[in-house]
C-alpha cells in the first residue's frame, strides 16, 4: 500500500492505552508506504547508504566521522518523532514495528523532517514506539557554483616607432648602429561584451578518497570553461572541498540559471543547487581587461626582444634602444623591423614598423699610396694619372690652402718634423683616392673633415704653436695613411703594372 500524505506537522488526537490514535496530517507532500520488514534502503531505491537506530531514544547520533543528526520524540509516549540538523540529506526513513515497516520517501532529500512514526496498528489504529528506525541516504559529491555577472571592457592602446630618417650609406662589410624609440600609449576602454564567472566548489561528502574525473558548469545552455588547481582526474580526500573556477561569455544580459555537475569514482551521487546569475544584481561588476601590455621589438638586443611592460595607469611610456645592422651585400638594402604590444589578458596585439633605406656601393674602389700619386703627376717619373685634373682647372697646380704652394708642391715637401706637411701629404693622397672611386669609411670621413678644418685654419708655421694642434694633425694623418695604404677602407689596389714593387 502506498499513500501520498500532505504533512509536516502531526496533530495528535486523544491517546489510547498502548498507543496514539491516527494523526491528522497537513501541508508539504511526501510518500509513505507499508512494506514488509527487512528490506534495505538500496533495495527500495532510497539510497545506497543507511544508518539504523534500534529502540531509538532522544539523542545526537554520529553517522560517520563527519556527519551527524539529532533524533527527538515529541513527548514521552516515544511514538511520533522528528530529526533535525542532519549534515547529510536523508532520502527516506524506514520505521519498523513487528513485521511491518512504514516507508517514508523524501524525494530530493531533507536535512530534517518534523513528524514521523511507525506503521499504524490495522486493528486498533494505534501508533506504537518504533522498534527500529533506518535512515536512507547517498554519499554525495556536491558541486556548487557561485556565479557573478560582469560587464567586460577592454583597454585600448596605440604604438608608434621612430628612428633614423636619412638613407644609410655603407661600405661592403660595414655595420652601423641605429637608434630607435618605441612609444606605447593607453586610450579609453571600449565595451567588450559580458560574462558570468565565479568559484565552483567541489565537496566530497563521503568517507572515501575519490577520483574526480570531470567538473562542469552550465550557464543556461552555455558550457562554461572550468579550471581547477589540478586538471582532472584528481583525488579528493574524504570530507574535503576543492575550489575551482568557471567562466562563460554570454551574448546578452538575460538572467541565466547556473548549475554544476561532475563525475567521480565510488558511484557518488552528484548533487547541486541551481543558482540564478543576474546582471541586475547589486554585485554585478565591470572588469577591464588588457590594462597592461608587454612591449617587444624585432630589433631589440635584449633577451626575448622584450622592452618592458606598460599599464594604463602609466599613461604613456617610451623605450629607446640601439641595434647594430649590417653588413650587407653591395647594392640597395632595406632595414625594416617592427615593435609590438601584447595584451596580458586577451593576447591581442598590434605593431608599428620603421623602415630605413640604404645602399652599399657595389664597386668601392681601391686606394693608392701618396708615393704613387706623386710619381704619377706631371713631375713624373711615371705616366701621368688624369685624376689630378679633377682637383680643378689647375690640376696638381691648384693652390693648397695656406701652404703658400700647390698641391703637388705640398705633396713633395719633406716634413722635417712639421706635422703640417705630414698631414698635407696624406690628405692629398686620400682626396685623390676618393676622386678615383675609393669609398671612405666613417672613420676616414671624420679624419678627412678634421684635416680639412686644420689645413683651412692654420699655416705650416702655426701648426707648431701648440701641442694640441700637433696631436690633432698627427691623429688625422695616421687615419688617412691607414686608408691610403689599404689597412682600412676598400683596400689597396693590386693591379698597377707601371708601379715599383715597393710602391
Amino acid at each position: 500500500m502506498r499513500l501520498v500524505v500532505s504533512s509536516m506537522i502531526l496533530m495528535l488526537a486523544a491517546c489510547n492505552e498502548g498507543g496514539v490514535s491516527l494523526p491528522k496530517l497537513a501541508s508539504s507532500e511526501l510518500e509513505i508506504a507499508i512494506i514488509p520488514r527487512g528490506q534495505t534502503c538500496a533495495q527500495l531505491g532510497l539510497g545506497g547508504q543507511q544508518f539504523t537506530l534500534t529502540s531509538p531514544v532522544d539523542g545526537d547520533y554520529a553517522i560517520d566521522g563527519q556527519n551527524s543528526f539529532s533524533f527527538r520524540y515529541y513527548d514521552d509516549t516515544n511514538t511520533i518523532f522528528y530529526f533535525t540538523n542532519s549534515s547529510i540529506r536523508m532520502t527516506g526513513v524506514l520505521v519498523s514495528i513487528g513485521d511491518r515497516t512504514l516507508m517514508w520517501e523524501m524525494p530530493g532529500g531533507a536535512d530534517g523532517w518534523p513528524s514521523l512514526h511507525g506503521p499504524i496498528d490495522p486493528v486498533t489504529e494505534d501508533i506504537y514506539s518504533p522498534e527500529e528506525v533506518t535512515f536512507c541516504y547517498d554519499y554525495e559529491l556536491y558541486v556548487q557554483p557561485s556565479p557573478y555577472a560582469n560587464h567586460a571592457q577592454q583597454a585600448t592602446w596605440t604604438i608608434t616607432k621612430s628612428g633614423r630618417t636619412d638613407p644609410l650609406v655603407l661600405s661592403e662589410g660595414q655595420t652601423e648602429v641605429l637608434d630607435y624609440a618605441v612609444t606605447v600609449r593607453a586610450g579609453q576602454p571600449v565595451a567588450a561584451g559580458q560574462y558570468i564567472d565565479g568559484p565552483v566548489f567541489v565537496q566530497n561528502k563521503s568517507p572515501h578518497a575519490i577520483t574526480v574525473n570531470q567538473v562542469t558548469t552550465m550557464v543556461g545552455e552555455i558550457s562554461a570553461e572550468v579550471t581547477c588547481p589540478q586538471a582532472p582526474p584528481f583525488t579528493l580526500a574524504p570530507f574535503t572541498t576543492l575550489e575551482c573556477a568557471f567562466r562563460a561569455d554570454v551574448p546578452d544580459t538575460s538572467d541565466r540559471n547556473v548549475v554544476g555537475s561532475a563525475s567521480s569514482s565510488h558511484g557518488l551521487k552528484v548533487t547541486t543547487r541551481e543558482v540564478v546569475a543576474s546582471f541586475a544584481a547589486h554585485n554585478t561588476g565591470t572588469i577591464t581587461v588588457d590594462r597592461c601590455v608587454d612591449v617587444t621589438d624585432d630589433a631589440s638586443p635584449y633577451n626575448g626582444q622584450y622592452l618592458g611592460t606598460v599599464c594604463d595607469t602609466d599613461g604613456e611610456a617610451t623605450f629607446t634602444f640601439s641595434a647594430e645592422v649590417g653588413p650587407f651585400a653591395c647594392g640597395g638594402f632595406t632595414v625594416s623591423n617592427a615593435a609590438h604590444y601584447t595584451g596580458l589578458d586577451t593576447g591581442d596585439t598590434a605593431s608599428a614598423t620603421w623602415t630605413i633605406l640604404g645602399n652599399v656601393a657595389c664597386n668601392p674602389g681601391c686606394t693608392l699610396s701618396a708615393h704613387y700619386w706623386k710619381n704619377h703627376s706631371e713631375w713624373g717619373p711615371r705616366r701621368y694619372n688624369p685624376v689630378w685634373d679633377e682637383l680643378g682647372e689647375l690640376g696638381e697646380n691648384t693652390p693648397f690652402f695656406q701652404s703658400g704652394g700647390t698641391y703637388i708642391e705640398a705633396m713633395a715637401r719633406r716634413s722635417f718634423g712639421n706635422p703640417y706637411w705630414t698631414l698635407a701629404r696624406t690628405y692629398i693622397a686620400a682626396k685623390l683616392n676618393k676622386l678615383n672611386g675609393a669609398q671612405f669609411t666613417p672613420a676616414t670621413t671624420a679624419a678627412f673633415d678634421n684635416a680639412t678644418a686644420l689645413l683651412s685654419a692654420y699655416t705650416p708655421a702655426q701648426m707648431h704653436w701648440t701641442m694640441s694642434l700637433r696631436r690633432a694633425a698627427v691623429r688625422a694623418a695616421a687615419t688617412l695613411k691607414d686608408f691610403n695604404q689599404g689597412r682600412i677602407g676598400p683596400g689597396r689596389c693590386t693591379c698597377k703594372p707601371d708601379l715599383d714593387s715597393d710602391d
